[in-house]
């Protein structure tokens, strides 16, 4: 009982450390625009998954500079 409310506890302070923003992981979304652009919008709406999306690999490459204020960095190739 005693670990079981010691990892609520933890997975508590861990969220509200995520709202904050701090105890984030970057990450690189690869995938299609529209999949990034879900994938940036869900992680910003919701910062509990403990996700940082800094860049994306979209099929159409640099040609498109940036999804959802996200930096493209390279195609899929």
């Amino acid at each position: 009982a005693l670990c079981l409310l010691a990892r609520y506890a933890v997975r508590k302070h861990l969220h509200t450390q995520r709202q904050a923003g701090r105890c984030m992981r970057p990450v690189l979304a690869v995938g299609s625009t529209e999949a990034v652009a879900d994938l940036v919008r869900r992680t910003r709406r919701d910062p509990h998954f403990g996700w940082d999306v800094v860049g994306a690999c979209v099929p159409t490459g640099t040609a498109v500079a940036s999804v959802e204020d996200v930096p493209v960095l390279c195609d899929l190739d």
